[in-house]
This record gives structure tokens, sequence and C-alpha cells, in this order.
């Protein structure tokens, strides 16, 4: 048989990696170090630590469906019976309260409306309240009943089976409890219904009793405290000689308005002496400088009138102007006005220290050194002035200055200093006898004023109360706030279409809960449920997908025959001549002569995908032959039915020559070499490159170099037989397939420096085809591996 290729479909090989670069310990690596370079190749896929969706819960149970139902229905009438022998047929006993929401009234509002009834959620926790449910306990026979002897903490007990609830959201209480002895829920709900009225209610009906008496008590005390105070005002009243405080009030302004004008007197007296005081020394001392000067010299004796004279009369100048300056007189006008309030203040205030006193003080301090600082700073440019005046000539004294100021001597001064001083003497007495009656009187006023208002109050707080008290007689005669609607009594009904509510739910929930687990189980095995989830969830091209044609019984078989094909092998083979068109395309652009197919585990479809991809590059013109490089569970042969030997583990071996491998199938253009009896020696002939010039032969006869090898994650054979192709396509089947599992044959691939042209997809719905497009010319399959 001539093997060699045809003149018009030859090309330029591509050379076999030559020993060096497919070495031994490269093709051996071990587990350790293979998933350390894939890891080194990137980031992990987000699809391998996503949560499940619906729809992947939904791929789970359409695989499982028959797990799910069985073991649901099993769970579910596990979970019946189960829960028909425990769920018991109870009875419930219920008392009927009606508590008002405002407390019922005859007339009149009284201060009850916020007291502790009011408030629904109070009443339902005191009524589970331990206080309550204890006095419910010492009620005769309710302690010797059965359910409550068998139980260690009766309290407890009853807290978590009585149920208090508004039904409607409207006044009426109940008090309920459900349990298997009607007789005895009757008695529990009746001692419970009973101390709550005694410890509650009747309780707080005392409590505003007392508060009544309380306020009876205090109104008694206020009545005899107006007897006193009120003789207390007038005995006041009668000191001060009028008992209308507003008399007393115009009483006091006018002793202040008179005492007002004599310290006005009191000022302007005193500022009269301080100026004669200041004009005596001022001339003492000029007298003195006058004398030295002329003991001095004998000039100073003609001089020293005249310049006294002069200096005297530009003093009273400057003090004339200071006096008129309009800042300087406002200045002095505002000191007088607060230190007559700040007398006033001191007058009313009981205490000097008042805050009101302190700032108006602290602001005359101040306004007074203001003044005194401007007219500092003001007097050396009024003297100046002055003087430039005199010396021009112009006339600055009053109109008698013609014919010479009038000369005073220190005798005439002290004469009307002297005058003055007595004036100032008996203006201060008068001040101060004025002063001390209008602090009696303002003394007097103010305390009548203040037991008037005190006397007021008490007066007004006691009519409140004694207003509250006589409403609250009357209001003692409304209805109660609580009231009795209803006591416990036998339950007739029990609750049998609850028990059957119940049951069914639990039986369906177990249903659910069987279905849901069965899925999540499968849900994590994470098996590839589409192409996209390869395409985009991995990152790896899907090349094309293939129809699922039978199912996984066993061992599969196919055969390929030449027969009229069947619509689904129609299919089957339109998918292929998809995924050759690819692959031509990508051979073309990138010189791909050889590709291996593999998986990740066994029974993925590879060896459907090989032997039918070889098939259909051979029914397309090229030399193609298939290589079974599944050394260890070799399935390829019997779909062409070759004997399984000689075959490649023989020619690994130095057992047959090539051309003793090399077989023709049935199909035209397609040859194939079987896997042969694999042994350890086989396979370390492989990791040898014992078959690389073989290898080299075989490239120079054929266009195209199929081989089907073994799983990646298995066995080391995949990632040897990598060396020895230019690009390899990667086998997934549908709902079989793992994605974990997947991403790590392709990060071993990578390892390895192998070049993954895409993924094939298997085991496809019918539905995704469409029968009209399949061509008749198409093989015939039937099984994969």
């Amino acid at each position: 048989m001539d093997f060699s290729p045809s003149d018009t479909k030859s090309e330029k090989l591509k050379d076999t990696p030559s020993p060096e670069k497919v070495s031994h310990a490269g093709a051996l690596m071990t587990l350790g170090d293979r998933h350390a370079r894939a890891v080194d190749a990137g980031p992990r896929p987000d699809i391998l630590s996503l949560t499940p969706r619906p729809i992947d819960l939904l791929y789970a149970l359409r695989r499982r469906w028959k797990w799910a139902l069985g073991l649901g229905v099993l769970c579910a009438l596990l979970a019946v019976a189960i829960a028909w022998l425990v769920i018991p047929v109870n009875y419930t006993a219920t008392a009927w309260l009606r508590i008002a929401t405002a407390k019922p009234r005859i007339i009149f509002n009284t201060q009850e409306d916020n007291d502790l009834l009011g408030h629904r959620n109070a009443q339902a926790t005191l009524m589970t309240s331990k206080f309550v449910l204890n006095a419910a306990l010492r009620k005769p026979g309710v302690s010797q009943l059965p359910d409550i002897r068998e139980e260690r903490d009766p309290v407890s007990w009853l807290q978590q089976n009585v149920k208090v609830s508004y039904p409607g959201n409207s006044e009426i209480l109940q008090i309920a409890m459900t349990g298997e002895n009607p007789g005895q829920l009757v008695k529990l709900v009746n001692a419970i219904k009973d101390a709550y009225m005694e410890e509650v209610v009747a309780v707080e009906r005392e409590s505003h009793l007392r508060r009544k008496r309380v306020l009876e008590q205090s109104y008694q005390r206020n009545i005899e405290q107006i007897k006193k105070k009120s003789y207390l005002v007038r005995e006041l009243a009668n000191q001060i000689g009028t008992s209308d405080s507003e008399a007393a009030r115009v009483k006091e302004i006018h002793e202040l308005d008179s005492l007002a004008g004599l310290r006005d007197r009191v000022n302007r007296l005193r500022g009269e002496i301080s100026g004669k005081t200041q004009r005596i020394s001022l001339m003492k001392a000029r007298l003195d400088k006058f004398k030295e000067q002329k003991e001095g010299d004998g000039t100073a004796e003609e001089e020293s009138p005249e310049v006294l004279d002069e200096e005297l009369m530009v003093d009273r100048l400057v003090e004339s102007t200071l006096a008129q300056e309009p800042w300087i007189a406002q200045a002095k006008s505002q000191v007088t006005a607060i230190e007559a309030a700040v007398f006033e203040e001191r007058l009313r205030a009981a205490r000097p220290d008042l805050p009101s006193v302190v700032r108006m003080e602290e602001r005359l301090t101040a306004l007074v050194e203001e003044i005194l600082r401007r007219e500092e700073q003001m007097r050396p440019r009024i003297r100046e002035h002055i003087k430039e005046q005199l010396a021009a000539g112009v006339d600055l004294a009053s109109p008698g200055a013609a014919q010479g100021p009038r000369r005073e001597t220190i005798e005439d001064i002290d004469v009307d200093k002297s005058v003055l001083e007595k004036e100032l003497e008996v203006a201060l007495e008068a001040f101060n006898t004025s002063a001390k009656e209008a602090e009696k009187q303002g003394a007097y006023s103010a305390e009548l004023e203040s037991k008037r208002t005190e006397l007021e109050r008490l007066n007004k707080m006691t009519g409140k109360m004694g207003v509250e008290l006589q409403q609250w007689e009357i209001e003692l005669a409304a209805a109660p706030r609580v009231t009795l609607l209803e006591g416990a009594s036998v339950p007739r009904s029990n609750d049998i279409e609850k028990k059957y509510q119940k049951v069914s739910f639990i039986g369906l929930a177990a249903f659910a809960l069987a279905v849901f687990g069965v899925t999540t189980v499968d849900f994590l095995s994470r098996r590839v449920n589409s192409p996209s989830e390869v395409a985009y969830g991995l990152g790896v091209k899907v090349m094309g997908d293939v129809p699922l044609i039978s199912g996984r019984a066993g061992r599969h078989r196919r055969t390929l025959t030449g027969s009229t094909p069947t619509p689904r092998e129609g299919m089957l083979a339109e998918s292929i001549d998809n995924i050759r068109t690819a692959l031509l395309h990508r051979a073309a652009t990138e010189s791909i002569r050889s590709v291996m197919v593999t998986s990740s585990l066994e029974k993925e479809g590879k060896t459907t995908v090989a032997s039918q991809l070889s098939a259909s590059l051979a029914r397309s013109g090229r030399r193609t032959l298939l290589i079974d490089g599944d050394l260890r569970r070799p399935t390829a042969h019997r779909l062409f039915e070759l004997p399984v030997g000689p075959g490649l583990s023989e020619l690994l071996r130095g057992e047959a020559e090539l051309e003793e491998v090399l077989r023709p199938t049935r199909v035209a253009g397609l040859w194939m070499i079987p896997s042969g009896k694999c042994d350890s020696d086989a396979v370390q002939a492989l990791a040898k490159n014992a078959i690389a010039d073989e290898f080299k032969q075989i490239r120079s006869e054929f266009d195209f170099i199929v081989i089907d090898s073994g799983p990646v994650l298995t066995d080391a054979d995949a990632l040897l037989f990598s060396q020895y192709s230019d690009a390899v396509i990667l086998s997934v089947l549908r709902d079989v397939s793992r994605v974990p599992r997947v991403f790590e044959a392709c990060e071993r691939l990578r390892a390895v420096d192998a070049k993954l042209l895409g993924a094939v997809v298997n085991g496809m719905s019918m539905g995704r085809y469409y029968r009209s497009y399949y061509r008749p010319y198409t093989i015939r399959v039937e099984s994969s591996t």
C-alpha cells in the first residue's frame, strides 16, 4: 500500500520536536509541579467559585430528576408518618376581658388617663409576669394539675404556653391556652384571669385611691398656709401705711425722684468745691514761683503780675472749652444717669452684688476713665490754640474783659469755698435722710409684693387641687376600666384541621428539601451545562458542539459504515464538519498539521470527536491519519472494526515497523494506527521519544494527523503526545465533564506549552439542531466513549 502523499496536496513539512525539546523530566512532571505552573498561568476564573443560581439548580434537576423524585417521595412519606404520630390534637380554652382604651367617665376627665392599664403591650406583659403567674399557681387545686406537677419550673412553662392578644386590634383582651387536656386548660386560664384581676386591676384602683388621699392631705395643708400668709400680708401693709401695693409703688417712685434731685445738688456742690480747691492750689503755686523769681532777679517783680493774669486767663479758657466739648458734656450726663440708676437698683435689690449692678458699675468706671483720658489728650492742644489766638491779638475774654479781667485773690476764693462747703453739709444731711426713708419704703414694698405674689400662687394651686378633688369624688362612681366578659369553659372543638395542614406542609417541605439536596449535591460537582460556561466561564474557545446520539449504558460502541445515515447521525456529521472547517481555517493561518484530541477525564467523548473529525478531514480530500494514543483504554479500533494490534505500543517497543501498524479504514483517505497492547515499556518508550523518527516520517506522508490521546488528568500520556502535536482540541461532555477538572486540564496543557485550539462540547440536546440541514453522505455513528 502506497502511503506517500499526492503532489497536489503536499505542503511544506513541519518538523517534529527534537528530543532535546521533549525531555523526559518535562513529560513526566509531578502533579505538584503541573499544578504550580497552572496557577502561574493566570487568575482563577470566577465560575469555579460562583454560588448556585436558579438555572444551575434546574440543570442539576434535569440530570438527576429520577433520583430527586424518588428520594423526595420517600422523604415526604417518612416525614408525614412521623409528623402524624408526633403532632397532637389540641384544644384551646379562652377567657375574655374588656380593657377600655380610656377610663370610663361620668363627666370629668381626671388625671388617670396615663396610667398602666392604658398600654396594651403592658397588659400582655403583666398577664404573663411572674408575680401574676405565681398568684395563679397559689389558687386551690392549680398546683396539683398533672401538667404543673410534671414541670420543674411551672412559671416558665406557663409563660411559654399562655397566649395573650387583642383580636382585631380592639379593646377585647383574650387569654388562651392550648393543650390536650381541656379540663386542665380551663382551670389554668381562669386562675390566671383571677390572679390578674386581683394583682393588677385591684392594685391599680387602690393606687388611685391612695393618690386621692395624698391630694386631700396636701389640700388641707395649703388651706392652713393661706390663712397664715394672708395675716402676714395684712400686717406688712399696715406698717407701710397702705394696703394697696400699687399705691406703695407710686410712693416709692416719688421718694426716688426727690432723692435724685438731692443727689444732683450734692454732686454739683462737690464739683464747685473741687474747682475752688484746684484754683487755690494753682494760685498758691504760682505765687511761690513768683517769689522765687523775685529773689533771683529784679525783673520778675514787674513781669509776674502780668504773667499770672495771662496764665490764669488761659487756664480758665481751657477749662471752659473742655466743659463745652460735646462728647465730654454728653459723657458727664451719662455718668450722672448711671450713678442714679446704680443707686436706685441698690435700693430695690436685696443683694448689692447683683449682676445688673456690677455691670452698671463697670460701665460707669469705664466711662469716667474715658472722660479723663480725653481731657488729658485735648488739654495741651486747646492750651496751645488759645495762646496762639492771644498772641495774634484775638480777644477771647468775656465782654467785660476790655476793661481788664477782674483779679480774684486767694482769700476771695477761700470764702466762696467755705460757703459751698456749708451748703454741701446741709445737702448731704437732707440726702441721707431721704435715702434712708426711700430704702425703708422700697424694702417694705418689695416684701409686700413678694408676699402677695406667693399668696396668689398658693391660692391658685389650692383652687386647682380643690377642683380636682371634687372631680375625683364624682368619677369614683364610674364603671371600672377592666371588666370580665366571659370566663374560660370546656372547649368542644379541636384543631384536627390544623394537624392536617401541618402534616401536609411537613410532607411538602421534606419533598422539597430532598429535591433541593439532590440538586445541590449535583451542583457541587460543577458539571458543564452549556458551551457558554466553557467559552465565557473558563475563557476557552468553543470550536463547536456535537449532538447527543445515544445514552451512556456500560461501554458504548460505534460503527462507521457507508449506509444511509439517520437524522441524528446526519446532525452529528454536520456539527463535525463545522468543527473541521474551523480547524482548517486555523491550520491555514498557523501551519497546523497534527492535532491531539483529549479530555480531562475518561468517557467524555474524545474518541468520538477524534474519529469523526479524522473521517471528516478524509472526506474533504485530505490524507488523514488517526492515531489511537489512548494506550491504557483503547476503543478507537472498534469503531473501524480493526484489530487492536500490532499498533502504537509495539511500535514504541520496537516490535513492529511503521508499515506494519498503519492500517487503512473503510473511509477513503483515512488511515489508522491502533493502540496495540500497552505495558510499562511502551509508556517509558513514549517518554523517551522512541518514535520521534517515525513521527517525522508520518508528517511527511499525511496532510493531517489526529491523535486520540488518553485523558489529561489520569496519566501523563496526553502531555507526552502533546509534544508531537501542533495543537490540542479538548473534548467536553455536557452533564458529565466537571468545570474544575476541565480548567485543571487546560492549565496542565498550558504548563507544557501545548497550543489549545479550543474545546468541543459533546452531548448537546437535539433541539439545538435543525434536521433539514444534515447531508446525505454523512457516515453513521452509534455510540460514544
